[in-house]
């Protein structure tokens, strides 16, 4: 992260460009390096480490934030005119009616793409049907992976726990306890997988428009050859357990799946709310029945 504030790129004077961003230190490394020659104010806005785009979906890229951090750093004391470039990708997170409203300046929301910015100032504001344009390509998408990976790779640890307790209830011995575990936990990592690498990969061919959705279906489909393989996991032979089992591994997979709202094209900061809603407390009530489940059984 870096700090939000009002940044001086080149030598501007009042009359230069301002341009939003966010404290995301790679975005505004990005965005200082294609305006190399361009005398502009970056105006950083707090979305806590997070880029435009999913800070926009999940709602730190905001409004609020905007007029807030206008203020902050005395805007009006530093440049003379009234306009703020946006990134498009920032467009869901900000009202423009009510920037204008609030603080007296005017949204113009710049091109999608870093490395078109310096033309957009240029061409006075006016942005070209390449530059608006979206895309989402495979590329993309894999780069989300990594992060994703790390970041939720924490579900399978605190699986492996939860499986060596239950076991340990039952069995009442430390070390089977702790071998059955580590290969009952061996699915939660391969979930894992699903869920943070293969599932942002697939998602132009998944059917559903809601993420969790999605998730539940990749979680049904691997957990259907999964039972093949049942004995090679210690998995019980109770049904009931076996339930229980693949609800806990699907509520983790939906979880993963739903931490990607804020990160593509397919949602709004709407939907965003409208999905985490239904998708958490569910999937809090199904975990928590299955692992009741597991150690009474």
């Amino acid at each position: 992260m870096i700090k939000p504030g009002l940044y001086a790129i080149g030598n501007p004077k009042p009359s230069s460009p301002v341009i939003v961003s966010c404290n995301y230190k790679y975005t505004f490394d990005s965005v200082r390096k294609e305006l190399n020659g361009v005398d502009c104010w970056i105006l950083i806005l707090n979305t806590f480490g997070v880029n435009v785009w999913c800070a926009a979906g999940k709602g730190t890229f905001g409004t609020e934030e905007l007029i807030r951090r206008i203020s902050a750093v005395k805007l009006d004391k530093i440049v003379t005119h009234k306009v703020l470039i946006v990134p498009q990708l920032g467009a869901t997170g900000i009202s423009s009616p009510e920037v204008r409203k609030t603080s007296g300046y005017r949204i113009v929301f710049g091109p999608v793409e870093a490395k078109d910015l310096k033309e957009f100032i240029n061409n006075k504001f006016k942005a070209t049907e390449e530059m608006r344009r979206v895309r989402f390509t495979f590329k993309d998408r894999l780069k989300l992976t990594p992060l994703q990976f790390m970041q939720n790779i924490k579900y399978y640890f605190i699986a492996l726990i939860v499986l060596y307790i239950i076991n340990l209830i039952s069995m009442k011995s430390f070390s089977i306890a702790l071998n059955n575990s580590v290969y009952q936990s061996i699915p939660f990592v391969i979930g894992v997988g699903i869920a943070a690498i293969a599932f942002p990969l697939l998602l132009p061919v998944l059917p559903f428009r809601s993420f969790s959705l999605n998730g539940i279906l990749l979680g049904i489909i691997y957990v259907i050859p999964l039972m093949m393989f049942k004995d090679s996991f210690f998995i019980s032979e109770s049904l009931l357990w076996i339930v229980s089992y693949i609800s806990l591994l699907i509520a983790m997979m939906t979880n993963i799946t739903l931490s990607f709202t804020g990160s593509t094209t397919y949602t709004s900061f709407s939907g965003v709310l409208k999905e985490t809603l239904w998708t958490v407390p569910v999937s809090i009530v199904l975990a928590v029945i299955s692992i009741i489940t597991m150690c009474i059984i």
